[in-house]
């Protein structure tokens, strides 16, 4: 399990510093895509067991939950 946290952050901190700027001014949206990969992680580890510990699909699903999560928070607010 400790593998699919440091993707998820690792995967957030690239993200946020890619879509937003500096995390250190966006803090709400580091936390959000740091929930949102951790989701997508384990809808994954749900579906697929096992496939969290593929670099691709593990990477893949992280970030589109984490995407899912900023875009989700950028409609509602």
């Amino acid at each position: 399990m400790a593998d699919v946290l440091f993707t998820a952050l690792g995967l957030s901190f690239f993200l946020v510093r890619l879509a937003k700027g500096s995390w250190v001014r966006n803090p709400v949206y580091l936390a959000l895509a740091i929930f949102g990969s951790m989701a997508g992680l384990l809808i994954l580890m749900r579906v697929y067991p096992g496939a969290e510990d593929s670099m691709i699909f593990g990477n893949l699903a992280a970030l589109a939950g984490a995407g899912c999560a900023i875009s989700l928070y950028d409609l509602t607010t």
